[in-house]
């Protein structure tokens, strides 16, 4: 529909707001809990834990965990235990919570928050 083609226009062509994990939870589009986030590399995956303060808290083995502040810190962790070789990315697009990526969650939370800006800023 128009609407639809109107929001991703928007979308792509809109500088990436500065939202952070603890946005999600507070607006309660992510919860806090144990292993639900999950960064997959092929068939083998690796796991961490959120909290209430959208700070993501890994666990390896009998270690004390890591506070990680950022997707993308997490993924970087997460292709070093794997022994991954090669150079983190996005992590909003490589972590995942509850099988979707953590990219689309923000961009959801983004439209629903300002759904006039996004369909707007299209009709200039």
């Amino acid at each position: 529909t128009e609407f639809v083609y109107a929001y991703e226009k928007a979308w792509n062509s809109a500088p990436v707001p500065n939202i952070t994990l603890k946005n999600l939870v507070d607006d309660l589009v992510i919860l806090p809990g144990d292993n639900v986030l999950e960064f997959v590399n092929k068939d083998r995956s690796v796991c961490a834990g959120l909290s209430s303060d959208g700070e993501i808290i890994y666990r390896s083995g009998e270690a004390e965990p890591e506070i990680l502040r950022t997707p993308t810190k997490f993924s970087q962790r997460a292709l070093q235990e794997l022994n991954v070789d090669r150079a983190s990315g996005n992590g909003w697009e490589q972590v995942r919570y509850q099988g979707k990526k953590l990219s689309l969650l923000r961009q959801d939370y983004v439209f629903r928050r300002n759904p006039e800006d996004s369909v707007a800023d299209t009709n200039s």
